[in-house]
């Protein structure tokens, strides 16, 4: 039998030891193990001998908490008396591109928490430690030119220096910011140079999920450190959501170690790339959503741009983008296409949310198209601390949401509160200037010609267009640097005073020919003098919500406005700090009569009491009284605090309700009118604001809003109900007097 020899003696020689003593070659052959397995390896030295009683496996093999270093495993073994070995367990083989970054930033943030946990050991000074990696690395040419770009964004990673910005999110039902956008800005460095094309090579590189954790990161810190009370919109690609759960730190706790909720976090869903597995997203995104965390829907694209997937998504906010949002004012089309976009996200249950606003305009339309939420420079920059919106914003806010509850009741409204602040130009203005500022400004329609204090003519943007174009392709241009504006304009242009009703606006354009959904109307005061502009599709828009809505809030029975329209004209007569005061009318057994001959009697009864409160409010009330059917028997005028009295007074002062009973055919034999048939009504009247120097007959300061004042007039109806020596009171009930003896 054969014996192999033995490869360190020679023939009958005496062995001799091998060149490496077997207490350095078995951590080596470690190391060579662990290359050979698709591993890299941290030679980690120590400079001095504290350092090298210091270090040990626990430390060294502790998690980097760094989101892109989370799901990496380390190994540590001994090598030398002052060197150790760290083998790092990577998620993908080596020959994958940009794994010697993946390192790199290993070997930084490892370097980075034991200069920590050194100091807090009590020693100072530079780390003494030296930190070499080794590793056969495959790279790709186009990895090699941004090897310097995404050096530079590791490091930034590691040392936390991503800036944070944030962007306010307006609620435009209440004027005020409901949230912020986090925005990551890269700090200024030699090697980014754009920005723009580092992110590219990130997607390039399969960076993107650890790129987006590292962001949120910071964002998350920089939040809970301001205290953050609002809502927090950050942003995370597809890809990131499907490697949360690979991380040793879930994001939940993340969020917890900040002092944020995840209620207050809003993950905005962006699409980098396209989401190739969208169950597995679904399922992610349930995850987050049984943590507590809300889901935003950023603009559709490659990855889920379609309505049906929105819908399987179920996000909490849809983010229209900024090419919808542009110039919406200006543009039909896209109109039409937030009013749809909107109504889907209503019927299932969702927020829309305007990005990219710029102008009033625009801000305008959005509210008038039922856009819950906006962001955009016309609420400020991004800044790094939080900030809220100016005075004049909310206040246009506020104008926009009255004058949209007004058109959601049906109540009238005056084209002056539609009107655009539109711009004037005075006659002789070089026509290049008209056509420079329709150039900046894309949501400008018209510009008003001036000639002496006086509107001479319109330049339309459409017409202007139209004949630019003619000019263009007739060479013709030369000629345009001689021109003025008013040999463009058109001097035959509709004109409307601001008072006017929208319904009588409507009825005025009837009688020109001219007029197209194009055109802008001009809206003068009642002197004539220019206010501004109305284009003509906007006023239609307006006149069709308000008339179709109308019937929503009107009584079939007596044609009158209902509850909530009442609501919102008494609260604006308070908030415009006008006289106001409220009666409410009850016709007394109305159920009995009801029941005894039937409800079609019962309603001729209810129409008659309407007509009645329409003579009295004529005969004692004010020309601006308003009557107002809540349903049932139940009526109330709203009028001037000075009429409330009479008003009562001849409500309840004027007889029964009828003196028609059934009619003889409905009559039960030996019908004769009783109490039952002999209606009368209750009437309680309160004053709630008088504009002269009379007080209030309450014992208590009147209420300030609409709906606690209906609460009290109700409470008062009942108190008057249960005396049956009265019919009428106004504010409160009179004293009962003392029994006498």
């Amino acid at each position: 039998m054969e014996i192999e020899a033995d490869p360190l003696t020679f023939g009958n020689a005496e062995p001799f030891e091998p060149p490496i003593p077997e207490s350095v070659a078995a951590p080596l052959k470690a190391v060579l193990a662990q290359l050979q397995g698709g591993c890299a390896v941290l030679l980690v030295k120590a400079e001095i001998p504290q350092a090298s009683h210091w270090l040990n496996t626990a430390r060294l093999e502790a998690p980097i908490l760094l989101g892109p270093l989370e799901s990496l495993r380390l190994e540590a073994w001994p090598l030398l008396e002052n060197a150790w070995a760290v083998a790092l367990k990577l998620p993908q083989p080596l020959e994958e591109p940009l794994v010697a970054l993946q390192i790199e930033l290993a070997r930084q943030a490892l370097q980075q928490r034991l200069q920590a946990e050194w100091q807090q050991h009590g020693s100072e000074g530079i780390l003494p430690f030296s930190i070499l990696p080794i590793t056969s690395l495959f790279w790709g040419e186009e990895q090699q030119n941004h090897l310097a770009e995404l050096n530079a964004l590791l490091e930034v990673m590691v040392q936390g220096r991503l800036g944070v910005h944030f962007h306010p999110i307006v609620n435009l039902r209440e004027a005020r910011v409901a949230g912020y956008e986090a925005l990551i800005r890269m700090p200024s460095q030699p090697e980014i140079k754009h920005t723009g094309e580092l992110l590219k090579a990130v997607q390039r590189g399969s960076l993107i999920a650890w790129f987006d954790l590292a962001c949120l990161e910071r964002c998350f810190q920089e939040a809970g450190k301001q205290g953050l009370q609002q809502l927090l919109f950050v942003n995370l690609d597809a890809e990131g959501i499907m490697n949360l759960i690979a991380q040793d730190r879930p994001l939940l706790q993340r969020v917890y170690d900040n002092g944020l909720s995840p209620r207050q976090i809003v993950i905005e869903i962006t699409e980098r790339q396209a989401v190739q597995d969208f169950p597995g997203l679904l399922r992610e995104i349930k995850r987050l959503r049984d943590d507590g965390f809300r889901i935003a829907v950023d603009d559709a694209g490659s990855g889920y741009n379609s309505l049906e997937i929105i819908a399987e998504l179920l996000p909490d906010f849809i983010k229209l983008d900024r090419s919808l949002v542009r110039s919406l004012n200006s543009r039909g089309e896209s109109r039409a296409l937030v009013a749809a976009l909107v109504r889907f996200a209503a019927q299932i249950g969702v927020k829309t949310l305007g990005e990219g606003v710029e102008t009033p305009s625009e801000l305008t339309v959005l509210v008038n198209l039922g856009v819950q939420y906006a962001q955009g420079y016309l609420f400020g920059r991004p800044q790094e601390t939080f900030h809220g919106v100016s005075r004049t914003i909310r206040e246009l806010i506020q104008t926009q949401v009255r004058r949209q509850e007004h058109l959601q009741t049906g109540c009238s409204l005056p084209v002056g509160a539609l009107k655009q602040s539109g711009l004037a130009l005075t006659a002789g203005t070089p026509l290049l200037e008209a056509v420079r500022r329709f150039a900046k400004n894309d949501g400008l329609t018209s510009i008003v010609v001036m000639q002496g204090g006086e509107v001479c003519g319109v330049l339309m943007r459409q017409t202007l267009e139209n004949q630019l174009e003619m000019a263009r392709q007739a060479q013709a241009e030369s000629f345009l640097a001689n021109e003025t504006v008013e040999r463009w304009m058109e001097s035959k242009f509709v004109t409307i005073p601001e008072h006017f009703a929208l319904d009588e606006a409507i009825s005025h354009l009837t009688y020109r020919n001219a007029v197209s959904l194009e055109t802008d109307i001009v809206i003068v005061n009642a002197a004539g003098a220019y206010r501004g502009v109305l284009p003509v599709r906007l006023l239609l828009e307006a006149a069709l919500q308000q008339n179709g809505n109308r019937t929503h809030h009107t009584s079939a029975l007596t044609g009158l406005p209902d509850r909530l329209v009442l609501e919102q004209a008494l609260q604006e007569r308070l908030d415009a700090n006008q006289s106001a005061g409220l009666v409410r009318v009850d016709i007394a057994g109305l159920q009995v009569y009801n029941r005894d001959y039937g409800i079609a009697f019962g309603d001729a009864l209810i129409v008659q009491v309407a007509e009645r409160l329409r003579r009295a409010s004529r005969e004692h009330g004010a020309p601006t009284d308003q009557i107002f059917h809540l349903g049932g028997d139940n009526f109330v005028l709203l009028t001037q605090s000075a009429k409330v009295t009479a008003l009562c007074y001849a409500l309840a002062g004027d007889g029964d309700v009828a003196e028609m009973g059934p009619p003889n055919e409905a009559k039960p034999a030996g019908w004769v009118k009783s109490e039952k048939t002999s209606k009368r009504l209750h009437v309680v009247g309160l004053t709630l604001r008088r504009t002269g120097g009379a007080k209030p007959t309450q014992s208590a300061p009147p209420p300030s809003d609409a709906r606690t004042a209906l609460q009290v007039l109700e409470q008062l109806l009942r108190e008057l109900q249960r005396r049956p020596d009265l019919s009428w009171a106004v504010d409160k009930l009179p004293s009962l007097l003392p029994k006498t003896a």
